[in-house]
């Protein structure tokens, strides 16, 4: 059976050896070499030393095959060393952090990916963490674009929300696209009111999104492909593909994403 348990100080090289690499192969090549650059051996000892109760390990004694650090509300290393990948260890660790995170009063937990590290992504999603792009800030200097997820841990006595749509704030996303936003805690819902003639210009976004035109005519544009909507028609766009809209007369328009589209939310 595989445990998370605390470090032994003689595990501690092993575990800066098995976090350097890790890092390295989760990260080189999808962000700045300058951060690159201060991840040295000697630096992953160092922060290892730090960790004090927020590190945990699971393997065999003295031959660790995986860490994971957490604390407050975020789960900032998980590391499996690549023999161990598919094992289940580092499920093990994850169950663990959100465990500590969620005794330790964390409603809600966090983790960073790298934009690009596409299985630790999946992996994450896979036990329920749900998120998007956000910017955020790394070894105190690096302004970073990465996926942050995020996963309730601790259930609230109510989590029921409710809102009146008329009493949303509107904003004017792009010229004639006038919106109101609700956001749980793993989907975006838009409503749109748009005006004849208004575009939304190419784009993607991880999101899978779900266009839903309840008034108007809409000129939806999807990889290529021009599709003019009427109302009751629903169109499924999977995250990454490119498309853009038009709208042909005036609209009202019911957009889904899913996970949340960070980008929409709001200052209240």
């Amino acid at each position: 059976m595989i445990v998370a348990r605390r470090a032994t100080p003689d595990e501690l090289p092993a575990l800066a050896r098995l976090w350097e690499a890790g890092w390295h192969d989760a990260h080189d090549g999808l962000v700045p070499p300058a951060l690159v650059a201060l991840r040295t051996p000697e630096s992953f000892l160092a922060r290892l030393g730090d960790l004090g109760d927020a590190l945990r390990v699971a393997g065999p004694p003295g031959a660790p095959l995986g860490l994971c650090a957490a604390g407050g509300d975020e789960i900032d290393q998980l590391h499996v060393a690549a023999e161990a990948r598919g094992s289940g260890l580092a499920a093990v660790l994850l169950a663990d952090a959100e465990a500590r995170l969620a005794a330790a009063g964390a409603g809600v937990g966090r983790i960073a990916c790298a934009i690009g590290n596409d299985r630790a992504r999946r992996f994450y999603e896979k036990h329920g963490w749900r998120g998007g792009r956000e910017t955020t800030r790394i070894a105190g200097r690096f302004e970073l674009e990465v996926f942050l997820l995020r996963k309730r841990l601790r259930p609230t006595e109510d989590t029921t929300m409710r809102y009146s749509l008329d009493a949303l704030p509107e904003h004017e996303v792009f010229p004639g696209f006038h919106g109101r936003f609700v956001h749980s805690e793993g989907m975006t819902f838009a409503w749109w009111t748009v005006e004849a003639g208004a575009e939304v210009p190419e784009h993607e976004h991880p999101q899978e999104q779900v266009v839903n035109l309840l008034e108007g005519s809409l000129a939806l544009t999807v990889a290529g492909a021009e599709h003019v909507l009427h109302p009751g028609d629903i169109v499924a766009i999977p995250g990454g593909v490119r498309h853009a809209a038009r709208a042909l007369a005036p609209c009202r328009v019911l957009d889904v994403f899913s996970p949340v589209r960070e980008t929409y939310r709001f200052p209240a």
